[in-house]
């Protein structure tokens, strides 16, 4: 049935619509109180960042492919190179998939803020700080009791700070019993993982590797009753993020988790442009062995980082999978105005 016949036949199914709204005014209320500018950030782009395993939506004008950004990440990071301060985004973007789910759309709306002179730490407390404010704007608005808790399809969530913080060589350890240094060539990966009995382990890259285990030993594992950080991810999947000082091996990446759902995915930022510059190459060489379809190279970046970008760490926040969870909806098409 078309979405706007449901919602003319139930006004009931409104009310997720309603509180993504709601939710929307509560992040410009949240950082324009912080004195933050909001971008616009266009929605057709020329080149983008290389990922290898990206999976974009492009169209054409004229002979020349333009790519629907994925993230407004590429032009959060031209403002910067060319002197703007702290900045968030609210936009539609755009991922190409192979089939559609009740987490998935290839069309959906994120949120990215930036500030300036900060690492991946201070976001998440700037994190933990945003989903409570939004959780206490919604009650008020909807005039209930103020409150940290949330039910989502019949789990209670407690919202306030700290969340807890894993790092993945913890999780390795923990959930799948792997140390970080036993899994650095592909070979050893692929050896260990046959042994934990995934059979076709040698069908896989490294970074394919990585996520099939993290999403069978580590994903369950993570707290359902509180948000969870999830940090330090291995070098091989960050080629935008600054590798920790501390521990080479990995880059200073953070996700959120929430209900069970990545919410947020942010990092202290990668500013020096020759290591931006080679970390590119490699992944599109990487694309290309993998068969996939080449994407044209980000080349406008690299040029404004050699004039100088700012330490900033920044963050991308899926609207709609937490819409979802503020809403208690299974389905992202519950807090939208299509069904995809």
């Amino acid at each position: 049935m078309p979405r706007a016949i449901e919602l003319k036949n139930d006004p009931s199914k409104w009310q997720g619509i309603f509180i993504k709204e709601l939710i929307l005014k509560s992040i410009r209320n949240f950082f324009n109180k912080r004195g933050f500018h909001e971008l616009e950030s266009p929605i057709l782009a020329p080149t983008l960042p290389q990922e290898r395993y990206l999976n974009v939506l492009s169209t054409k004008i004229g002979n020349q492919e333009i790519y629907l950004i994925p993230s407004t990440e590429r032009y959060n990071k031209l403002v910067l190179c060319a002197g703007l301060s702290n900045h968030f985004v609210i936009s539609k973007v755009f991922r190409g998939m192979e089939e559609l789910s009740l987490n998935h759309a290839p069309e959906f709306t994120m949120l990215e803020w930036y500030e300036l002179e900060h690492d991946y730490t201070h976001l998440m407390e700037s994190t933990e700080i945003l989903l409570l404010n939004i959780k206490n704007y919604l009650d008020r608005k909807l005039k209930r009791t103020v409150s940290s808790k949330l039910t989502y399809q019949g789990q209670n969530i407690d919202l306030s700070a700290p969340f807890p913080r894993l790092s993945i060589r913890q999780a390795l350890k923990q959930y799948c019993s792997i140390d970080l240094e036993e899994i650095q060539t592909l070979h050893d990966f692929q050896n260990i993982a046959l042994k934990k009995h995934y059979n076709n382990a040698k069908e896989f890259d490294w970074q394919s590797l990585f996520e099939l285990i993290f999403a069978n030993e580590i994903e369950p594992n993570l707290p359902a009753d509180k948000p969870c950080f999830v940090y330090d991810y291995p070098v091989q999947l960050c080629p935008l993020t600054k590798v920790n000082p501390d521990d080479p091996l990995v880059a200073m990446k953070v996700e959120l988790y929430l209900a069970g759902k990545e919410i947020a995915n942010g990092y202290t930022e990668q500013t020096d442009w020759q290591e931006q510059e080679r970390r590119f190459i490699e992944e599109q060489k990487a694309r290309k062995k993998l068969k996939l379809p080449q994407i044209n190279m980000e080349k406008e970046m690299i040029e404004l980082m050699k004039l100088g970008m700012p330490a900033v760490a920044g963050i991308g926040m899926g609207i709609d999978r937490l819409a979802m969870i503020y809403a208690d909806k299974a389905n992202l098409s519950d807090v939208n105005l299509t069904s995809l």
